[in-house]
């Protein structure tokens, strides 16, 4: 009987965002990809090849296109916030193209508009590649949305990246943890 594998709808990457009670924070993004990375395992190893090069353009001339010393675009982007030099947030995501804007959208709650860390992860979120077409959350404003429309956007609602972050108050040492 062949091996049959089902698909997630992660798409194969996963985040891991921690914090210790001494403040060290970590937000970690690796992905194989969906239907199982490359699907090739090197001999003796153990080791599944990841799908990285898919993300290069096959077009020769292209600027993402195969090279010496190139790496292909991505769209992970685990990061770290600092104030007054200590860590005070770490945030990751999966879902794929959507994982930038979704960080995006998490950050300006957090440091732009200074949303607690539950308040930031449960804040809509809206995905756009810089294109006419932007896809929020069914919990985006709808006045919002009618407004995006009126000027010009295909605007459609779907889900967005799943978003995880931990937090750590220099100050008192609470740490907290959120996902959606």
């Amino acid at each position: 009987m062949p091996i049959q594998i089902r698909t997630h709808p992660d798409e194969g990457t996963c985040n891991l965002s921690s914090t210790d009670r001494f403040g060290n924070l970590a937000a970690v993004t690796f992905t194989q990809g969906s239907d199982f990375g490359a699907q090739v395992t090197v001999d003796g190893l153990g080791l599944t090849l990841g799908h990285g090069m898919s993300r290069f353009n096959p077009r020769p001339g292209h600027p993402n296109s195969p090279g010496p010393g190139k790496r292909p675009l991505h769209n992970m982007c685990p990061s770290a916030v600092l104030r007054d030099g200590k860590p005070v947030l770490a945030v990751g995501a999966t879902g794929g193209v959507r994982i930038p804007s979704a960080l995006y959208d998490v950050l300006t709650q957090f440091v732009l508009h200074g949303a607690s860390l539950y308040g930031a992860i449960a804040a809509p979120r809206a995905f756009c590649t810089g294109t006419l077409e932007v896809t929020p959350e069914t919990s985006w404003p709808i006045a919002d949305a009618d407004y995006l429309r009126q000027i010009g956007f295909k605007v459609q609602t779907a889900d967005n990246a799943v978003a995880s972050a931990v937090s750590f108050n220099p100050k008192t040492g609470e740490c907290h943890g959120a996902m959606r």
